[in-house]
C-alpha cells in the first residue's frame, strides 16, 4: 500500500512509458473481453519483484488519500471531476479489465483514479492479499 499522499510521493516528471500494454502482460482494455482473469494467468506482465498483475484485471485499492498532483490546475470542462473527492476518497491503482491500456501509460504509469471506501458502487475495484512464503 502507499504510504503518503500523492503530493508528497508522486514524481515531479514521471518517466515515460514506452510500448503498448499488450494482452500477453495484463487483462486491461477488453483484452480479455468484460472477464476477469485467472491470478496465475499472464506471467510475462509480473513485476521486477515478480509480483504478477499488478495492472489490470481490478482496480486495486491503496491506503493514500486522494490529493492533486503537484501543479494541478482546475480548468474547464474537468473541475468537477476529481476536485470535490480529494482529501475524502481513497487512490486506486492499476486499471481494471475495462481501462484503456493508453490511459494506463499516462503520467508514465502513474495514473490512478479514486473511490469512495463508502460507497461501493463500482465493481471492478478490489484489493491485495499477500503471505510470506
Amino acid at each position: 500500500l502507499e504510504s503518503s499522499a500523492c503530493p508528497e510521493s508522486a514524481p515531479a516528471e514521471p518517466p515515460v512509458v514506452a510500448g503498448p500494454i499488450g494482452a500477453d502482460l495484463a487483462n486491461v482494455g477488453l483484452v480479455h473481453g468484460a472477464n476477469l482473469v485467472d491470478v496465475d494467468a499472464l506471467p510475462k506482465g509480473d513485476s521486477a519483484w515478480g509480483v504478477r498483475q499488478l495492472v489490470g484485471n481490478v482496480w486495486e485499492w491503496t491506503a493514500t488519500t486522494f490529493y492533486p498532483w503537484p501543479g494541478y490546475a482546475m480548468d474547464y470542462p474537468y473541475r468537477e471531476q476529481s476536485a470535490p473527492w480529494f482529501g475524502t476518497s481513497k487512490v486506486a491503482r492499476g486499471g481494471c479489465f475495462a481501462t484503456p491500456e493508453l490511459l494506463l501509460r499516462l503520467r508514465g504509469g502513474e495514473y490512478r483514479s479514486f473511490y469512495d471506501p463508502a460507497e461501493r458502487h463500482e465493481l471492478a475495484v478490489g484489493f491485495r492479499t499477500c503471505a510470506l512464503p
